[in-house]
């Protein structure tokens, strides 16, 4: 409302300021010195300075014809005319406004722009035809003040009577008669000189009304000499009588009278013909303004009434709003509405009359749609108003009808909803408001019709959505609610719920169609067993229909369908029965419009015992509407869930598949995933082994198959994934032969394929055998993304089983061959454990025996892989050739780091720790060098140590000088070595064994090995148990080679 206060206060301004414009230029008389385009201009001043109106402009005749086709919803054109004759356009833009509020207010702008811009040119035109007569200077500067004293009244708010009094007395004065009469429209205005000659006016005036009007048509426009001939008159003698004609309004008649006889040529007619003129133009422009003030004011309430209309949301409210605003604008009137029934007759919905005795009668009245014309009809329907005047001729029914409840005259408004006329509302107007606007009832009728009727049309929506339900609150569930339900199923179930609780006759099913084929989803659990009979017995008539309407909803035509006599569409006889007997009466076909499933979702709504009456119909089809919306958010929702379960379930398998490098066991991984999703009754794997394809893994194992013929038709099929059945074999040859192959033991459904493709190359296939037609769309998108989830992993393995071969070969030639670990020779005793890794690395163990020495070496070569392996090689045999040709161990080290720093990779490095036993003097001494290994534990009755030199590993600096050190030892000692891969293990949290773990370790088994006889072998033992118990890696696979070596003193 205060948008709307706003617009007509900003309308309001711009008339007043126009008139005041006006008056301006009237009361400054300067108009023989202003042209047309300069008060246009000024007018578009006055406009330009409103809020609502953005842009105005005038456009001549070129001009428009040029932009005629350029389409602008925002921009109003209306034409200029001059005496019926157009001189131009103007183009009038307004601010934000609603389209409809747009054209109401372009048009009352135009309307007060049209009705100055002619007072205008019409007073333009009078002073040029003034200026074009030869007078003196004093008479046209007379002449010049009565024309702009005569301009003034025409724009003042006198009275049509005073200001044809003002004109006469003017006229009077410069014409110098005895009195100036007017007669227009059945009224007399006059002035007189005297008392005299207005008592000799008074008695002729009905005598020359009487002359006027019977010899009306032959006086001249141009004017005429009377000589007055009456007994009766002692003053008057001669009329000049001149006739005028107001366009639209009518005729009038303009006289000067005299005292004497006065010949015509004695008058000046030039100067009569621009009084006259006059007096045509202050009536045209006050009838003019009269008709503005009219439609100004209509407009203005139309405003008020339509933004109180749009509030409005029931019939009651609807008919009293109309009546107020019909009430306001027509002034007190008579006013019913006629409301069309099923029965195609009107009757009356909504009564206010002044007469309380006819109220009786209207209530018990009605109208058949029968008794309105042909004529009348195609009027209304074109929202024509139809007005009944007090002299028309009654033709029809529909009149005479009408004519006993309301006086004339009245005006019938049709209500159209729907391209069909449903409401009639019918008021009377007084009789002056016909007689002096009968020209513009029309248009305001015509408005009134089209507006009245998008409230019906809104109204009905409303109240049909609502109708038939038990209570509000349900009605506000279902639009409200249900927005917020994101399971797919609730929301199915609730509204199957719905569905009946609003239409208790209903029996509502939520199906899909696809294919053909009907799908149940939900129904009442009373009735489904009669559901499904009915639904797997449906006529091919029934089907089709079905399809033709999913058909139309899904090319965005909402189509739904009603079938009534539903058991006269079953052929078969036994259906029929089952049909009738049921009490099944229509069915109601509603799809599902869905840009997300291609399911094709609809309900089927059947009727038991009644036919749907319409206003459930119209509900039901409004409610499908909003089930489309509802379906659609949780489709969506329920299908961003199922890929995100989807997406979990594969990215867990992935994370499994991944951290397994052993073909064998990737399969095994793969065959549990697949057996706990879909519980197949054939899995099958196949895989490529040196460039041949072999069966790694099949359930059940007892089928009997042609393996190569299986493998030959698998190699014809695409790299997609497929899916066999007994329908697609036919189509398919290749097909055909997997089928037959793998159903001739077991009775399988389908058949699916998955191959594993990487990179082109086809590593294997996995084959898939289910007992069930159909896999929902997780199932099938989790199948579909298998080949890339475990294409890379499977072939991954392949590669490092590769490797492992290779591996296990250069191992046998790394670790060092004893003929027993477990060495007892020269007063020691020698033992060993090596673990391999998952991949090739590089611990190794040599062994030098010579004379008195022992000399054993523990290394471990950086980085992983066939290149390390490779350099651990070198570095073992240069080791064994220099400690064994070297007499000086130290010497034998240095010379070692320089040979390797020369052969090996500047991004390797090698840490070695190198002891050397001997007996001197009955002594036993051991020296030792580490380069940057970790320290040897020596474990003696009273204490556990860490010896280390500290030294770098080997080949990081060639000229570096390795000093040893040297311990004696005693009788009992164990010298305990090892390399990274014992303290570096992890378990399940992260953490690392650790040295500090493997000390305390150490320090346990030498207590219990003081309480009972242990052997290295048994040591070691429990190290590495220990290790392993710690790690999260499986025991037989550590992420590191596991080296531990153990020299007791005997």
């Amino acid at each position: 409302m205060p948008k709307i206060n706003m617009e007509l206060e900003c309308l309001q301004k711009i008339i007043k300021n126009l008139d005041d414009l006006l008056e301006q230029v009237i009361e400054e008389q300067v108009i023989e010195n202003l042209t047309f385009e300069e008060f246009l201009e000024k007018c578009f001043d006055v406009l330009k300075n409103c809020d609502i109106v953005e842009s105005i402009k005038f456009l001549n005749l070129q001009e428009h014809s040029s932009t005629f086709f350029k389409e602008d919803s925002s921009i109003n054109i209306f034409p200029i005319k001059l005496k019926d004759e157009t001189i131009g356009y103007v183009e009038i833009k307004l601010r934000d406004q609603k389209t409809e509020q747009k054209e109401k207010i372009a048009e009352i702008i135009f309307q007060n722009l049209k009705y100055i811009t002619f007072i205008f040119l019409s007073f333009k035109e009078l002073f040029n035809s003034l200026s074009e007569l030869k007078y003196t200077s004093i008479k046209f500067e007379t002449y010049r003040k009565a024309f702009y004293d005569i301009s003034k009244a025409m724009l003042s708010s006198l009275s049509e009577e005073v200001l044809l009094k003002i004109i006469c007395q003017i006229t009077q004065e410069l014409i110098l008669c005895s009195a100036c009469l007017i007669f227009f429209r059945n009224k007399v205005i006059y002035t007189t000189s005297n008392k005299l000659i207005e008592q000799e006016l008074n008695f002729i005036i009905p005598e020359l009304k009487n002359l006027l009007e019977k010899k009306f048509e032959l006086f001249y426009m141009e004017g005429e000499m009377i000589k007055i001939e009456n007994v009766y008159l002692r003053h008057l003698k001669s009329a000049f009588v001149k006739r005028f004609s107001v366009p639209v309004i009518g005729n009038g008649i303009f006289i000067l009278l005299f005292t004497k006889e006065i010949e015509l040529s004695s008058i000046d007619l030039d100067f009569i013909s621009t009084v006259t003129s006059n007096i045509a133009t202050s009536l045209e422009t006050r009838y003019l303004f009269e008709q503005l003030s009219i439609k100004n004011t209509f407009l203005e309430k139309l405003f008020i009434g339509s933004a109180k209309l749009s509030e409005v949301n029931s019939s009651e409210e609807l008919y009293q709003l109309l009546f107020h605003i019909i009430n306001d604008i027509f002034s007190g009137c008579d006013f019913v509405i006629f409301k069309l029934t099923k029965k195609e007759v009107f009757k009356p919905s909504y009564i206010k009359i002044t007469n309380s005795k006819l109220i009786n009668f209207i209530e018990a009245s009605e109208l058949s749609v029968t008794n309105i014309s042909e004529d009348q009809l195609k009027l209304f329907s074109s929202y024509k108003s139809l007005l009944i005047f007090k002299d028309d001729e009654v033709k029809d029914d529909l009149v005479r009808f009408l004519d006993l409840i309301f006086q004339r005259p009245y005006i019938i408004i049709p209500i159209i909803e729907k391209n069909t006329i449903t409401s009639l509302i019918v008021f009377n107007i007084k009789y002056q408001f016909i007689s002096n606007y009968h020209n513009i009832l029309d248009i305001l009728a015509s408005h009134l019709s089209v507006l009245f009727s998008y409230v019906f049309s809104r109204v009905s929506a409303y109240e049909k959505l609502v109708a038939k339900s038990n209570e509000t609150k349900i009605i506000n569930r279902v639009i409200f609610d249900y927005s917020s339900i994101r399971d797919i199923n609730i929301l199915i179930g609730n509204f199957v719920k719905e569905i009946k609780s609003l239409v208790e006759y209903s029996l509502p099913v939520f199906t899909y169609y696809k294919n053909g084929q009907i799908t149940v989803v939900k129904t009442l659990e009373y009735y489904k067993s009669l559901v499904a009979t009915v639904i797997n017995n449906l006529p091919k008539l029934i089907i089709s229909k079905i399809k033709e309407s999913i058909e139309l909803t899904n090319a965005g035509i909402f189509k739904p369908i009603l079938i009534n006599n539903l058991e006269l569409f079953f052929d078969n006889i036994n259906v029929y029965d089952f049909v009738k007997k049921s009490n099944l009466k229509s069915l109601l076909i509603l799809p599902i419009k869905s840009e997300v499933s291609d399911l094709n979702p609809l309900f089927l709504i059947f009727s038991l015992e009644n036919r749907f009456e319409e206003e459930y119909i119209d509900l039901l089809n409004s409610l499908a509407n909003h089930f489309s919306i509802f379906f659609e958010n949780a489709f969506i929702y329920s299908f961003l869930g199922e890929r995100l379960k989807s997406t979990d379930i594969l990215y867990n398998f992935l994370r499994i598949v991944t951290s397994v490098l052993d073909p064998n066991n990737v399969i095994m991984r793969a065959k549990e995933f697949l057996e706990e999703l879909l519980k197949p009754e054939l899995l099958c794997f196949i895989t490529k082994k040196y460039n041949n394809f072999e069966v790694e893994y099949i359930k059940p194992n007892n089928l009997n198959l042609e393996i190569s013929s299986i493998i030959k038709s698998l190699s014809l099929l695409s790299t997609n994934i497929s899916f066999i059945n007994n329908k697609n074999i036919l189509i398919e040859k290749n097909y055909k032969t997997i089928w037959n192959e793998f159903t001739k033991n077991i009775n399988l459904k389908q058949i699916i394929i998955i191959p594993l493709v990487y990179l082109r190359e086809i590593l294997g296939y996995i084959i898939l055998g289910l007992n069930k037609e159909n896999i929902n769309d997780t199932m099938v998108w989790i199948l579909n993304n298998i080949p890339y989830a475990l294409s890379t992993p499977l072939k991954n393995s392949m590669i490092m089983q590769e490797q492992v071969e290779v591996s296990n070969i250069i191992r046998q030639s790394l670790i060092t061959k004893t003929e027993d670990k477990n060495l007892k020779r020269k007063g020691i005793e020698f033992n060993y454990k090596h673990v391999s890794s998952r991949e090739i690395t590089a611990d190794w163990i040599e062994i030098v025996e010579k004379d008195n020495n022992f000399i054993m070496v523990v290394a471990d070569v950086s980085g992983k892989g066939a290149k390390s392996a490779i350099y651990t090689a070198q570095a073992k045999f240069a080791a064994k050739s220099l400690f064994y040709s070297l007499e000086n161990f130290s010497q034998a080290v240095n010379q070692l780091n320089k040979i390797l720093s020369s052969t090996v990779s500047d991004n390797i490095f090698i840490t070695m720790f190198a002891i050397n036993i001997y007996k001197k003097e009955d002594k036993i001494f051991c020296e030792y060098v580490s380069a940057g290994h970790e320290p040897m534990i020596i474990i003696r009755k009273s204490e556990i140590k860490q010896l280390s030199t500290k030294d770098i590993p080997l080949c990081i600096l060639d000229s570096y000088q390795y000093k040893t050190s040297l311990i004696e030892l005693e009788k009992n000692d164990i010298l305990f070595l090892y390399t990274d891969g014992v303290i570096d293990i992890k378990n399940e949290k992260g953490e690392n064994f650790g040295r500090e773990r493997l000390l305390n370790l150490l320090e346990n088994i030498k207590e219990e090995a003081q309480k009972r006889k242990m052997g290295i072998k048994e040591i070691i033992d429990k190290v590495y148990v220990e290790v392993m118990k710690f790690s999260s890696s499986p025991l037989s696979n550590p992420p590191d080679d596991i080296t531990i070596a153990c020299i007791k003193i005997i």
